[in-house]
């Protein structure tokens, strides 16, 4: 019989060659098992633990917009005009104190704006009443006194007490046309927008 040769016995380098590779994998598997699992946290951190859920703060408040320029202060009124010697003609009687129905002239000014002024405080308030040129006017005149036509202005007197002072004034001034300063102008009523 012949005889089969001889099987080599596995010397140290074939029996370590696997073992390395099996060694080497479980080393793989571990390292792998190691990064893919999650590691249990210490105190240290998770830091304090949570509290009861305390009300939410207010966002911190958006920059203020910059103040708002104070509001326009009323504007001052016009300077009194004197009143030219041609105009104080017109006033006929009428100065300063004099009384007009149930109130008193505190001042008058000469041609302002085109127009003359009387100023008369009544128990409801102060008055200014406004002499017109009634030539020429679109503006129906409360009181009307030869070619002057009166109209009351800035004012929140109801026109019931202003109209017995404003026929007093009317009846003072002078009805001379002659007198009539030139720069007078009749008053001209705006018509509403259409």
């Amino acid at each position: 019989m012949p005889t089969d040769p001889p099987t080599p016995t596995p010397g140290p380098a074939q029996l370590t060659r696997p073992r390395v590779v099996v060694a080497l994998a479980g080393v793989a598997l571990v390292a792998l098992a190691v990064v893919a699992t999650p590691r249990p946290r210490r105190r240290e951190d998770v830091g304090p633990r949570p509290r009861a859920a305390a009300p939410a703060s207010p966002p911190p408040a958006a920059p203020a917009a910059p103040a708002a320029p104070p509001p326009a202060a009323a504007p001052e009124p016009p300077t009194p005009v004197a009143p030219s010697a041609e105009e104080r003609r017109v006033f006929g009687a009428l100065a300063p104190g004099s009384r007009v129905a149930d109130g008193t002239v505190t001042s008058l000014e000469g041609l302002r704006g085109g127009f003359l002024h009387v100023h008369v405080r009544l128990a409801a308030g102060p008055v200014e009443l406004i002499v017109a040129r009634a030539e020429g006017t679109n503006a129906r005149p409360p009181v009307s006194a030869g070619p002057y036509a009166l109209y009351a202005a800035h004012t929140s007197v109801p026109h019931a007490a202003i109209e017995p002072a404003m026929r007093a004034v009317g009846e003072a001034l002078a009805r001379d046309p002659a007198l009539v300063p030139p720069g007078l102008r009749p008053l001209m009523a705006v018509e509403p927008p259409r």
